[in-house]
């Protein structure tokens, strides 16, 4: 898993920025900045463990979404063992995390559920980015597609559309045996 320290570089790079010019703009200083891209505590050799509140400053500057970012940067295992010994998470931080459990947990749920199939994986993905308002169009939408019967499962709609498919055939080929039967004219 990528650190938070090497999306910063990477964004960085990307937008030619320095650690100064990200500094101004996340409002983290420019030491910081440094030791998250060397993911090393100072003095010590062990990772730097940033807190909510810098992945969100991160996520702010970089212009991307902050849970996804936190999902993608942080030890969600660890998150959760966290969650029960909430001292090491800031009062008002505390939300987020378990936002960020929560949203992670529902992932899992749908990724390693055996019955979803890949479109159905896509379809929450989507839905689970969108606002409030666009889930409820989502799901108008889903129960108008479902209400006209047309793309239903509905075994009643299936037998209905198989019966009116056989009728079809049947006069095509009733059509064809009249037009093969039916004497040719001749005209001189």
């Amino acid at each position: 898993m990528p650190t938070l320290g090497e999306y910063i570089k990477m964004y960085r790079s990307e937008n030619n920025m320095s650690m100064d010019d990200f500094a101004k703009k996340s409002g983290l200083s420019k030491s910081y900045i440094s030791v998250l891209e060397k993911n090393k505590r100072p003095g010590s050799n062990k990772p730097v463990e940033p807190s909510v509140g810098c992945v969100m400053q991160v996520a702010d500057a970089m212009g991307v979404n902050f849970m996804e970012l936190m999902i993608a940067t942080c030890d969600i295992e660890q998150l959760k063992k966290d969650l029960f010994n909430l001292e090491c998470v800031a009062e008002e931080d505390r939300g987020t995390v378990a936002q960020i459990i929560e949203a992670n947990h529902r992932n899992d749920f749908i990724e390693n559920s055996e019955k979803a199939n890949p479109k159905e994986k896509h379809v929450v993905e989507i839905f689970r980015n969108l606002n409030d308002d666009g889930q409820d169009r989502v799901i108008e939408y889903a129960e108008y597609v479902r209400d006209t019967g047309k793309y239903s499962l509905d075994a009643s709609y299936l037998v209905a559309q198989q019966i009116a498919e056989e009728r079809k055939a049947e006069e095509r080929k009733a059509h064809e045996k009249k037009s093969v039967s039916a004497p040719a004219k001749h005209t001189i």
